[in-house]
């Protein structure tokens, strides 16, 4: 299905539609670099929303085998510039925060994403697993 959407697209570039539902799905079967291939021909067709900003720094990130600088984090930054409240922007630069070892700032991001998400929610757990990881190695 993935690479009939992808032939498609050749012939209709402007789909952007198409082009984000192509960059999930490579995203879904972890074909990193294909997911921002996709995620870069959607950003030449237009501005971004902060959920689609904040998938795109994940695709980029996972790409950069889960490097966060650079790109990955320029993308958070944006995302969060359009949502402060953007959960997964929030969290990823949480977890950027966390191996620079800024843990206040890890925290801070993690409670924002935790407020950010429905509090019964599988990510809502994942977010308090790693909010209480930071505090454990908060000085």
């Amino acid at each position: 299905m993935a690479m009939r959407l992808a032939a498609r697209l050749e012939r209709e570039p402007q789909d952007a539609n198409g082009w984000r539902t192509l960059a999930r799905t490579w995203y879904v079967m972890a074909r990193f670099p294909e997911a921002v291939a996709a995620y870069e021909k959607l950003a030449a067709l237009g501005p971004l929303d902060a959920d689609v900003l904040a998938d795109y720094a994940d695709a980029t990130a996972m790409a950069q085998g889960s490097e966060l600088t650079g790109a990955p984090m320029e993308l958070v930054h944006r995302a969060l510039a359009l949502n402060p409240a953007q959960w997964k922007a929030l969290s990823i630069a949480a977890t950027d925060a966390f191996r620079r070892n800024d843990t206040p700032a890890a925290i801070a991001y993690w409670e924002r994403a935790l407020a950010a998400v429905p509090a019964d929610s599988p990510m809502a757990g994942s977010i308090r697993a790693s909010l209480a990881e930071a505090r454990r190695s908060s000085p």
